[in-house]
C-alpha cells in the first residue's frame, strides 16, 4: 500500500509536499491526551516515527506501538525512537492485529488510501482497539464539497509544492491520482459517530488536508 512515508523519505521533503506539516503534527500529538497523558499509543501507518518521535517528547512515559507495511520505513523509526523502545508491528493495518487497550490512536496521512467501505470498517476496528474513554486523532487528504473545490485545492496544492524537484512533484501527483480516495470531513465524521465515537469534530483545515476526531465513551 503506497505512502507519503516512502513518497517523503527525508522530513525536509515531507515539509515541503505537506502545506504546515509540523502543524499537523503538533496538533495531532496535543489533540492525543484528554485530563491525563495517554500510557499507551498506538501511531497506525507510523512510517519513519515522526509522529512518534514527537508524542514522545510530549509525553516522555507514553509507550508506543508503531505500524507500518514497510519494513524498511519502521527501521529508519527504530533508529530515530531506539532509546524509548516501542513495539513495532509490520504489517497492512487493515488485516494486521492492532492490539488492543490503547489510550490513544494516531492515524497520520493514512486512511486515505481506503474506500468509503474500508475506511467505515477501519473505524470499527480503531474503535475495537481503544481502551473505553481512549481517544483518535486523524489527519488525512480530504475531498471538497464539490469538483470544482477539489480542483481549485488541487491546483493550490500544485502551486504550494513548485519548488520540490520535478521528479518527486510527478510521483506524489501521481500516486495521489492513482491510489487515493480521499472522502469528505463531513462523511469522516458521520462514520467516526455511527461507530460509537462521541466529541467527534474537525479540529483544524487547510484546502485538502484536515484534523479531526472522537473518543470511546468510557
Amino acid at each position: 500500500m503506497p505512502n507519503f512515508s516512502v513518497l517523503c523519505p527525508n522530513d525536509e521533503l515531507i515539509q515541503k509536499l505537506i502545506p504546515h506539516y509540523a502543524e499537523i503534527v503538533d496538533l495531532m500529538v496535543e489533540f492525543l491526551a484528554r485530563e491525563k497523558d495517554p500510557v499507551h499509543v498506538l501511531d497506525l501507518g507510523a512510517g519513519p516515527g515522526r509522529i512518534s518521535e514527537v508524542i514522545h517528547k510530549r509525553y516522555p512515559d507514553t509507550q508506543l506501538t508503531l505500524l507500518d507495511s514497510n519494513e524498511d520505513i519502521l527501521t529508519v523509526a527504530r533508529k530515530r525512537l531506539g532509546a524509548t523502545m516501542p513495539r513495532f508491528i509490520v504489517g497492512d493495518f487493515t488485516t494486521a492485529d492492532l492490539g488492543h487497550g490503547y489510550d490513544a490512536i494516531a492515524a497520520g496521512l493514512t486512511l486515505h488510501h481506503l474506500d468509503e467501505t474500508g475506511k467505515q470498517a477501519m473505524t470499527a476496528r480503531l474503535w475495537d482497539a481503544l481502551s473505553p474513554g481512549g481517544r483518535l486523532v486523524i489527519s488525512d487528504l480530504v475531498r471538497g464539497a464539490t469538483p470544482a473545490w477539489d480542483q481549485q485545492y488541487e491546483q493550490m496544492w500544485l502551486d504550494h509544492i513548485s519548488g520540490v524537484p520535478a521528479q518527486q512533484h510527478e510521483n506524489v501527483f501521481r500516486h495521489y491520482r492513482d491510489h487515493d480516495r480521499p472522502s469528505t470531513v463531513e462523511d469522516q465524521l458521520r462514520w467516526l459517530q455511527e461507530a460509537g465515537f462521541t466529541e467527534v469534530a474537525c479540529h483544524w483545515r487547510h484546502l485538502n488536508f484536515a484534523i479531526f476526531s472522537g473518543q470511546k465513551p468510557g
